[in-house]
């Protein structure tokens, strides 16, 4: 499946100890030039449980939200940009919707934090 920057996709997410997967919701972070090139895509996790940022790296995805509605996300989430994982693009299951221009940017915010790239490290 193809897949662009900013598209809310489902995939097996592997957990942090690698022992298991689940099928999880993840954002497409990276570029679209790097899917057509490698066949991957670079993830960020996506979880409802901790809806309520707690970190520079969660970006608060609210139903309140304008852009809410094209996410394709059920109730309200944070993107985990601290959570990080590359998988090739035909492991996605399917999408999901896309999250809107002020999601993005909050998440390149985010992005930038957690890797300390210029001012917001």
């Amino acid at each position: 499946m193809n897949v662009g920057r900013g598209d809310l996709v489902l995939v097996g997410f592997p957990f942090t100890n690698l022992t298991a997967t689940k099928v999880r919701p993840a954002l497409v972070v990276s570029a679209n030039p790097y899917h057509r090139a490698t066949g991957d895509v670079l993830l960020a996790a996506v979880s409802s449980v901790a809806p309520e940022p707690k970190l520079p790296t969660h970006v608060p995805v609210r139903q309140s939200d304008r852009g809410f509605p094209k996410t394709g996300l059920r109730r309200r989430s944070v993107i985990l940009c601290g959570k990080l994982f590359t998988m090739e693009q035909r492991l996605v299951l399917r999408r999901l919707g896309r999250l809107d221009r002020g999601g993005m940017k909050r998440v390149d915010r985010a992005l930038a934090a957690g890797l300390g790239l210029g001012r917001w490290s």
